[in-house]
């Protein structure tokens, strides 16, 4: 038997938090924002715009993608092409620069 996603619409018509199967993705959602808004204070290059993603893997995504919580939810074999829509902001040297100062900033655990 394969997993079931289940969502949850509101009464907006917005979607608010389902489920993975027996797991509910309120936790997932608030862990991903969380941590989004820790990369956003970390890189304040005013180019850059940190958006949180959850990747599903395992069990389909309805649609091939929704929106939870603000939080868009996407079949992780779609979020490669997903990416790879989004413009270029960054050239190559800026990129490595935000990469040295992230590494710095959240020093890595060991």
């Amino acid at each position: 038997m394969g997993r079931a996603w289940v969502a949850d619409d509101g009464p907006t018509g917005s979607r608010s938090a389902g489920s993975h199967g027996r797991y509910p993705l309120a936790p997932i959602l608030r862990a991903v924002d969380f941590e989004a808004d820790q990369a956003a204070r970390v890189l304040t290059d005013p180019d850059v715009v940190v958006v949180p993603i959850v990747a599903v893997h395992g069990a389909q995504v309805p649609w091939g993608k929704v929106v939870m919580d603000g939080v868009p939810v996407v079949a992780a074999r779609r979020l490669p092409s997903m990416l790879r829509q989004l413009p270029a902001v960054l050239g190559p040297e800026r990129v490595a620069a935000l990469t040295s100062q992230a590494r710095i900033r959240f020093h890595t655990a060991a």
